[in-house]
């Protein structure tokens, strides 16, 4: 047996109270007739507060919509849009922007009042290793010529071989950075070395060296200046040509010496030719009796064969003879490959 303790109003239009009291236990109310809650359409029933409902007729989403964009750029989709953008270029926000077509290699740059693509084209392909992108004087195109893609030898130059530019042992330059004395014996000048890439010599490459040097009355010796070309970068390197002077003299003398090394040929029978001057105070006398007027020269005719392929160290050598105490302070070197 039910026993209906509340009375239930119900209006489509305005809120309506339930009340309900105990319901015989085993009874279960399943469902509520359209009649009893005077409903006529479909909605919802919800709370607004304690024993206060409401009937709520408004309609709700229960899936995705499907959206359409419209203007510059268009697409539909429900979940997700595929867009479409339609070739125009916007300016600022709010822009009308710029009906433009991409040509091949174009891009797009700033004008006075719009955006549009470049008067001129970019490669459309990488170009080769070792080339740059340059202007042909209309289009920016691949060079003709390539250019390094590694650093080159310390102090190389990067220069024209007409064809395409490289890098060159070009204007190396050395020069010494304190005094030195001694040279009884052989002795390599500081300031004189100059360092290339293995066998990095051609044909009329040339090494000029110049230096001065002071002596005091002992020594009576030939001087003599060594050409040394090997790996070491000291006289351990093989001397390839000699400059010998005419003995010096028990006179105190101070002078310059200049030598000129040019390549005669290169490779596993390289030879070279060589010039040595010297001009100092004394004529005929002191430094060395090479000379008449205080000016003396030595010219060498091509030197023995060696092997310059393997060549990194090139530099001078000067031997003033036994009981020599000389003196040099600047040393000034440097090397051109032709």
């Amino acid at each position: 047996m039910k026993r209906i303790l509340a009375i239930l109003i119900m209006s489509a239009s305005s809120a309506f109270a339930v009340n309900f009291g105990d319901i015989t236990a085993g009874t279960n109310i399943n469902t509520l007739s359209d009649s009893i809650l005077n409903i006529s359409s479909n909605g919802l029933v919800k709370r607004t507060g304690a024993n206060t409902y409401v009937f709520d007729a408004s309609t709700y989403l229960t899936a995705n919509q499907s959206i359409s964009l419209t203007g510059d750029v268009t697409g539909t989709g429900a979940t997700s849009i595929t867009t479409t953008y339609n070739n125009i270029v916007p300016i600022t926000k709010g822009g009308t922007g710029s009906n433009i077509t991409a040509g091949s290699g174009k891009i797009l740059q700033s004008g006075a009042s719009v955006i549009a693509l470049t008067p001129y084209t970019l490669p459309t392909s990488v170009p080769t290793t070792g080339k740059v992108v340059i202007s042909d004087g209309t289009n920016l195109v691949g060079s003709t010529p390539t250019y390094p893609n590694a650093a080159g030898t310390a102090g190389y130059q990067l220069t024209s071989d007409g064809t395409n530019v490289i890098s060159k042992a070009s204007d190396l330059v050395n020069g010494s950075s304190a005094q030195q004395t001694g040279f009884s014996s052989n002795t390599y000048l500081a300031g004189s070395l100059i360092t290339i890439a293995a066998g990095d010599v051609s044909v009329g490459s040339v090494l000029h060296c110049v230096f001065d040097m002071s002596k005091t009355t002992a020594g009576t010796g030939a001087p003599i200046i060594s050409i040394h070309m090997g790996v070491n970068g000291n006289a351990t390197d093989a001397a390839v040509q000699t400059i010998t002077f005419a003995a010096a003299t028990g006179v105190g003398d101070t002078g310059v010496f200049e030598v000129w090394v040019n390549f005669r040929a290169v490779g596993a029978s390289a030879t070279v030719a060589s010039v040595g001057e010297c001009r100092h105070n004394l004529a005929a006398t002191g430094l060395t009796s090479t000379g008449a007027a205080g000016v003396g020269v030595i010219s060498n005719s091509t030197s023995s064969t060696f092997n310059s392929t393997t060549v990194t160290k090139i530099g001078i050598g000067f031997n003033g003879g036994a009981s020599y105490v000389g003196t040099c302070n600047s040393v000034q070197t440097t090397f051109n490959k032709l």
